[in-house]
């Protein structure tokens, strides 16, 4: 019995070297692609670890909505810009608002305070929790302080803490009188942080306890805004977080 060979339909070489370059050039962006994919999940995985690193980890928006679900509208819409880290003194980190006051805010006029809570999500298991602390600038550090600032305007923040990291996440801002409703003052978002920022590498002191100076870094962590539309009372804000790592303080 014989056999017959059956030969392969082979294009042949003149009519292939044609294609070669498409070929090529089809590889070469096949192999850009892939490396601009890995480059970006390195960059999301490089800024997780030093987030990680920095004694927080990323919460799930770094808004804070007026309402209780998350969602925001331009009316209720404000931005963490700061994080008093969790690898910070566990005695500050416990006792927060003793450094704030240290730092020149207090507790509202009185304790009188008007308005609805905002809700912040910071993706350690907690979904959407009010603040658990509002304070206004303590202005003159006396007792009637913060009622001068709700009268004639000044920075206040908001506290939340991530309960994976015990990091305190303080979405703060320099606020008008109050004939302007309190509205969010001329670049408020970055100035009040900047301001906090500027108190705290700075030695400060409250109920017998001295902090020493703390170290200060910013991170862009949030898309810079221009203003209109995109933040509450239209104010910009340039995406920069403030990340405050406070050392033991010292009885003075």
């Amino acid at each position: 019995m014989g056999y017959t060979s059956i030969s392969p339909n082979v294009l042949p070489l003149d009519r292939t070297l044609p294609y070669i370059p498409s070929i090529l050039n089809m590889f070469a962006k096949s192999v850009i692609l892939i490396v601009a994919l890995l480059t970006a999940a390195a960059a999301r995985l490089t800024k997780k670890q030093n987030t990680q690193s920095s004694g927080f980890n990323i919460p799930l928006s770094w808004n804070i909505s007026g309402n209780t679900d998350g969602s925001t509208s331009v009316t209720d819409f404000n931005v963490i810009n700061a994080v008093i880290s969790g690898n910070s003194d566990s005695y500050t980190l416990n006792n927060i608002e003793d450094y704030l006051n240290a730092l020149g805010f207090a507790e509202e006029c009185f304790g009188f305070h008007r308005g609805n809570p905002f809700y912040a999500n910071l993706n350690d298991g907690q979904g959407w929790f009010a603040q658990q602390f509002e304070l206004r600038q303590n202005i003159g550090d006396n007792p009637f302080g913060t009622c001068l600032e709700s009268l004639f305007g000044g920075n206040h923040l908001r506290g939340y803490q991530q309960k994976s990291t015990n990091a305190w996440f303080l979405p703060i801002s320099k606020e008008k009188d109050v004939s302007d409703h309190h509205d969010i003052a001329t670049n408020g978002y970055n100035s009040g942080r900047d301001a906090f920022a500027n108190a705290a590498k700075g030695s400060v002191n409250y109920g017998g306890k001295c902090w020493p100076p703390a170290t200060v870094a910013y991170e862009q962590l949030y898309p810079a805004y221009a203003g209109a539309g995109d933040t509450d009372d239209d104010q910009p804000y340039d995406g920069q977080v403030a990340i405050v790592t406070v050392d033991a303080p010292s009885n003075c």
